[in-house]
């Protein structure tokens, strides 16, 4: 199940974003939300993904993660996003949901940590 949202920056309503929200129906520790850039004319950039603790990444083991966007990463030809920290921070969907909006300090959508998708 997909969740998505389109949103713009406040300086002069030019900057846009994408937040997105998934869930796996199969395995309630598989799931993602993140935020991406959408500049005008050029592809997104994926700024952070927080993910459940659903895989490996890494020496990451199978535990809640965050994804940011790093200038070295795309210096070195890899996915913007590509490194991970782990993270107690989130332990559900909207708990990762909540976490990206505190992070990006994206105001108009409303999510409590704990409150379920599904």
């Amino acid at each position: 199940m997909q969740r998505n949202f389109q949103l713009v920056g406040t300086s002069d309503g030019e900057d846009r974003f994408l937040i997105y929200q998934r869930q796996n129906l199969g395995d309630s520790q598989d799931f993602s939300c993140g935020i991406a850039y959408l500049p005008r004319g050029g592809p997104k950039l994926m700024l952070a993904r927080y993910n459940g603790p659903s895989h490996e990444h890494g020496n990451i083991s199978y535990r809640p993660h965050i994804h940011k966007a790093s200038e070295s990463a795309i210096a070195a030809g890899r996915r913007a996003d590509s490194g991970a920290t782990e993270t107690s921070r989130f332990d559900s969907l909207d708990g990762a949901l909540a976490c990206l909006l505190e992070d990006y300090k994206v105001s108009g959508l409303k999510v409590q940590h704990q409150q379920k998708l599904l």
